[in-house]
């Protein structure tokens, strides 16, 4: 009994210190986005790098979160499928955004609109924490593995 409530201390300290860098990654990404803006209003030249950063700083503030959140679950396997699944669309979201905003295609339709609506640095970023708890959601317990049954108690 000792060491289980021990261990759960250490889970719950563990799950404490991860949602914490969530957070702190999460204003990292804030910072990031605000000196990016500030570039831009100097020189008025949309550049990848910054935006790529940004992308990269919320898919990290997402595993961390993801991570944090299902830590008692012990990684048996790492599951590929769930990842494709809940991670595809986040994925290809977090590509069209740093795509467009980064004015690579400022030629598709809504390029322009979409760079200047407040709700697009909102977007970049919402898809790259689902993109990053999506990759978090992958460890976990191997669907193959069996859990064993509940111990029965014999009189």
């Amino acid at each position: 009994r000792g060491d289980r409530d021990r261990e759960g201390a250490w889970l719950l300290l563990a799950r404490f210190g991860l949602v914490l860098l969530a957070l702190l990654l999460l204003w990292a990404t804030f910072e990031l986005l605000a000196r990016y803006r500030e570039q831009f209003a100097v020189s008025f030249r949309l550049s990848v790098g910054p935006v790529i950063l940004i992308a990269v700083a919320a898919v990290a503030a997402g595993v961390a979160f993801g991570l944090g959140v299902s830590l008692p679950t012990r990684p048996i396997e790492y599951g590929w499928s769930r990842v494709a699944v809940l991670g595809i669309l986040p994925l290809l979201l977090t590509i069209v955004y740093v795509a467009i905003y980064a004015g690579e295609y400022g030629w598709l339709p809504g390029a322009i609109l979409l760079r200047l609506v407040a709700n697009a640095e909102a977007g970049l970023i919402g898809s790259g924490l689902l993109l990053g708890i999506a990759v978090a959601a992958g460890f976990g317990r191997s669907a193959r593995v069996s859990t064993p049954l509940a111990p029965t108690v014999r009189p």
